[in-house]
């Protein structure tokens, strides 16, 4: 049994996005269609806030998604959100960790402003009977860090949380492939 994933940072409702002709009122009809055309079965998304997330689940009849706030001063700016195909997965577990010095905790790390989370979902396959863990990260973006500092975290996390169980690793890494946090993390899974 195989299925279709993908990531896709669907950016936050911003206002010069509105003012420039790109706001969200615009790209979440190819968003749907998107995900519609290429059958995805899981999807995980970054930067959205709540109001886009019902927005698109609307567009996307058949589908549900799990979430978790994180981001701006009161960590609610954003969500890391994984949609799912209803008729072919069913939610086990979920839970979060911050990508910083006290992971357990609301916290922001190392030299970044704002929060950054991974948000895991425990799935089982409605089909096989699999189970199966998602992760879905969003790593900080300006400064150098706490990315270099998410990439070994978000593994060890991962052994801590799924163990020898299959995962599948999904976001907005704000790395590229050569980078110090990446290799971490193919080194370490």
């Amino acid at each position: 049994e195989s299925f279709r994933v993908a990531s896709y940072n669907i950016r936050y409702q911003a206002e010069a996005d509105e003012q420039s002709g790109n706001g969200w009122g615009l790209r979440k009809g190819p968003l749907a269609a998107l995900i519609k055309r290429h059958n995805f079965d899981l999807i995980a998304t970054q930067e959205g806030n709540s109001q886009q997330l019902e927005e698109l689940k609307k567009l996307l009849p058949g589908y549900a998604y799990l979430g978790r706030p994180y981001g701006g001063p009161e960590g609610t700016l954003h969500n890391c959100a994984t949609f799912y195909k209803i008729a072919s997965f069913e939610v086990l577990d979920s839970g979060v960790f911050w990508l910083s010095e006290t992971p357990e905790i609301s916290s922001i790390g190392w030299d970044a402003s704002d929060r950054r989370i991974c948000y895991w979902t425990k799935f089982k396959d409605r089909t096989t009977s699999k189970m199966f863990f998602v992760f879905n990260v969003h790593f900080y973006w300006r400064k150098h860090i706490a990315r270099e500092k998410s990439g070994p975290l978000v593994a060890r996390k991962i052994k801590e949380i799924a163990g020898q169980q299959p995962i599948i690793l999904m976001g907005d890494f704000n790395s590229t492939v050569e980078t110090v946090q990446i290799k971490a993390i193919k080194e370490s899974l």
